[in-house]
This record gives C-alpha cells, structure tokens and sequence, in this order.
C-alpha cells in the first residue's frame, strides 16, 4: 500500500514524513519489548523460547511483567541488546528513578533512551567514553555489562583470580579485568560450554535477562553466603598485608597460620605483595627466624610447619618437625601458666593438618587428657588454666583439645578419649548465647562461634543444628554478625578474627 500512495506525487511529502516517523519509533519499540510488558504477549505465547537455556528466567520474568515479547508472539532470545536497551532494561528492573544531567554529544533530549541514560548516570552505573560519546545504539558487551552491574551492586574487586582457566580470559580489557572478575566470581556471569567467557562478545536478550536476574537476587538477600563471606575475610586479610606486611603477631598480623588458612581457601599466595616481597617469602623469612630462636613456643612452630609443608619447602618443615619433636614431652611442648595456649593450639593444628607423624600420639594424649577440668560445677569438661590460684576456663583452648582427641582417636576406640570428648563438647555447648554465638569469660564471640563451628564439623555434626533458646545456631551468628561497617571482622576487628573466620567457612564448603 505505501509503494502505490509514493507512486502518486501529491502524497509523497505525507508518506515521506510517515516513514521518518516510523524510523524513530523503532529502538523505543525494541526497548519496549525487551523491557515493558504489552498486554498481547506473555510468557505462554512466546513462540522461540520453548528449550532455549534461558527459558525459564523468561517464563518467570515475563509472568511478573518486567518483560514482553514483540508483536509477532516471539522473544526473540538470541538477538543483541544495545547500550541504550540494556540501562533502559536495568533500570526498570532496580527501580532507579533518580536522574542526572549528562553532556554526552550523541544522546539528545529528544532520544528515547535520553530520560533511561540520566538514570544510569545518576545511579553512577555509566560514564561513557572519552570522547564524551555514549553510543547508545552499540550493541553492548559481556565486559561492559559486568562493569555496570558490579558499579550498581557496589560490588568490591575480589582478590581471587575467577578467571583462571577460562580460555579466552587475556581477551577482556585491562579496564573491564576487576569487574569481569567479580562478575564471574559472585556468578553474576558464567562461561560457554566451550570454557571461555566471551568478554567482547555483544550480550544477547536471554543473557540480559539472567544476569538482572541474578543481580537481583544477589542484591535481596539478605545475608551474605558462604563464598561471599569467604573473599570479603580474604580482601580483609589482603588489605592488612599489604599495609603492614607479614608479621608473628598472633591477633593482628598475616602470620604462619593465616598463610595456611588462606591457601586452604583457594587463595593464590604468591601473588600477595609487600615491598617487593611475597607473602610466602616473608612467612619463610619468620619461620627460619623462628627456627633460630631456641625460645620460640610450639604455637609458633607448629603454624610455621603446617605453612611450609603447604608451601613445599620440606626442608624448612623438616627442621621444624625436628624442634617440635625434640620439645615434646607428657607435660606437652612449652610449660609454664599459661602454656596450655601455646601447647593445645600446637596439637589442634598439627594434627587437623595431617601431621600426626611428627606428634608422639602417648605423649599427646597423656597430657590433654590430665589438663581437662574434672572438678564439679561450672567449669566441668573444660580446658583452661589457674591463674594466682583460680581457674578459668578457655572456650578456645577446649575446642582445641577435643578436636586434638578426636584426631587422636577418629573410631571411637578409647573410652577414656571419648568421654572427654563429650564432656568438653558439651560444656562448650553450655556456652551458646541466645544470637547463637559463644562465649567463656572475655572471648571474642566471633572467634568461639567459630571454634564451635570447626569443632562440631570435625565431630560429624551439622554446626547449625546447634541451636539457642531463640533458635540461632553459630552458623546464623557467621553470617549475620561476622562483618563490621569498616569491613573487619568480630569485636577486635583484627587479623585473628578474619583468620578464624575463614577457617570455619573452610569448614563447611
């Protein structure tokens, strides 16, 4: 019908203007389908997506009405979305509304997508290009997608390298490198079948559609998961090495055991610098230090030993076990008041690590076992120690002890071991405060909710069966209490806490 009225000249100038007018609807019309329900097109009408991967994120987003499908009852998944599309798309998914001034020489005030961009901006999701350009109607890539998701969920770069075996992971730009990263890391963007990540490649409207969905998901709940509470310890622990270095300081520096702890997570050490020097080089630098000083307690070896042997310099581990060996006796390795601290963290660590070949196994048992409280009251089945004639019990140092004789006897054969298991665990479930942490005495509740959560778990049982009268188990208390504002971790907000921490979340991956 058109080609016959532009066959008349007196209807030219009409059509003419029609089909301009029909040009401009047409990317509000894309955005509209990508973005905006109609009432002609639901999720059950849709044509091309019966199958496709994404089916049923669309089905789900379609039935809540955050999208529509075109007029032809298709979605058409597989197509690209462009810049414009995608912030109009996020926005109306997160509800930003607040808007910005912007000054980008190819968005006009007359453009569709103008109101959807000053949003983006005002949400500080977008920036453009240098050349004060937003080119709205590229299509818009993996990478670039993944940068204004991780700006919106104020998403901090993670430390891991969540990249690592994807084929094709040199290819993301050296600016988009932490937000792909994180991206992949929280699982906001996932790989091909083919093991690579696409950064370059245009997001299709299936792929637009499942990582909204999963930043609002990421986004609602309401306490972080195990993975995310894991690499918020590690960026912890990473931010204080790399301001103060590597340090013996038991509570607030890197040290031996939080070398160790780290590298049961995953975490690759070697890249940690510090004036040049690695992590691993500085922990070798305390351990021969260590091994020098003939006064150095067992605490200090048995991290130092369980750090090389992770770290594979045997020949430094050999030296160590030599030590510790030589220093072993039934009164345990170190004496004095306040020893057992010293001794029962070298036992629980040593033989949580697999070490038990350089303990004497009598020897260990002898002395844990005549350390443990079996007087009546309060303090019955616990570890501690006698201070100027009065005893306090130390939720840390029991913990250790009954892990130390499960090791000791994993089958349950000892009778002796196992009811000193029992008694100690069940003083340390007498501990438990209505939030589900524990404490004993001037403890740092973080550290024993911890401690509790890693003894339970070495026992066979769940950690978050362990409840309170209000019904909070230690496992609520990690994750809805770990974290300070600042990002430390726990009522000291140190080093420790952030170790202890992790080494729980170790235990129950």
């Amino acid at each position: 019908m058109i080609e016959m009225i532009v066959g008349k000249k007196k209807h030219f100038s009409k059509v003419l203007a029609l089909i301009i007018a029909m040009l401009m609807l047409i990317p509000s019309i894309a955005a509209t389908a990508l973005a905006a329900p109609t009432n002609t097109t639901t999720a059950k009408q849709f044509t091309d997506i019966k199958g496709h991967w994404a089916e049923k994120e669309i089905n789900d987003w379609a039935s809540k009405g955050l999208i529509a499908g075109y007029e032809d009852n298709t979605f058409r998944p597989d197509n690209s979305v462009t810049r414009a599309e995608f912030v109009t798309f996020t926005n109306r998914a997160f509800n930003l509304t607040q808007t910005a001034d912007i000054t980008f020489k190819d968005v006009n005030k007359a453009d569709w997508f103008y109101n959807e961009i000053q949003k983006a901006k005002a949400a500080n999701i977008v920036s453009g290009y240098d050349d004060n350009t937003f080119r709205p109607n590229n299509f818009i890539t993996r990478e670039e997608a993944a940068a204004i998701l991780t700006r919106l969920l104020k998403l901090q770069p993670v430390t891991q390298d969540a990249l690592k075996g994807f084929k094709d992971a040199s290819n993301v730009s050296d600016w988009a490198k932490d937000a792909v990263n994180t991206a992949v890391y929280y699982g906001l963007i996932k790989g091909y079948p083919d093991n690579t990540i696409g950064p370059d490649k245009p997001i299709t409207r299936a792929e637009t559609v499942v990582i909204l969905n999963r930043a609002l998901n990421l986004q609602q709940t309401p306490t972080p998961s195990y993975s995310v509470l894991t690499n918020k310890a590690i960026d912890y622990l990473h931010n204080q090495f790399t301001k103060n270095g590597a340090s013996d300081d038991s509570y607030n520096g890197i040290n031996s055991y939080t070398t160790y702890i780290l590298m049961q997570s995953g975490v690759d050490v070697n890249t940690w610098l510090y004036n040049g020097k690695t992590l691993p080089d500085a922990i070798i630098q305390i351990a021969n230090g260590h091994i020098a000083n003939s006064k150095t307690p067992a605490k200090a070896l048995a991290q130092d030993y369980i750090a090389m042997k992770a770290l594979g310099k045997t020949d430094i581990a050999d030296k160590l076990a030599n030590i510790l060996k030589n220093k072993q006796t039934d009164k345990g390795f170190d004496s004095g008041e306040l020893s057992i601290y010293s001794n029962m963290f070298a036992y629980d660590i040593m033989l949580r690590a697999g070490s038990s070949d350089v303990l004497n196994a009598v020897y260990a048992k002898d002395y844990i076992l005549s350390t443990q409280c079996t007087v009546a009251g309060d303090a019955y089945g616990s570890w501690g120690t006698t201070w100027s004639g009065t005893y306090y019990a130390d939720f840390m140092a029991t913990a250790e002890a009954v892990r130390s004789l499960h090791y000791l006897d994993p089958n349950g054969n000892d009778p002796n071991i196992q009811k000193a298991i029992k008694d100690g665990f069940d003083w340390m479930k007498k501990q438990q405060k209505a939030d589900g942490s524990f404490v004993a005495g001037m403890d740092d509740n973080l550290i024993d909710a911890s401690e509790m959560i890693l003894t339970a778990k070495v026992l066979g049982i769940d950690p978050a069966s362990i409840k309170s009268s209000d019904g909070k188990s230690p496992v609520d208390y990690l994750l809805n209490n770990a974290i300070n504002p600042d990002g430390s971790f726990g009522t000291c907000a140190n080093a420790m806490d952030a170790t202890w921490v992790l080494s729980a979340l170790n235990s129950l991956k």
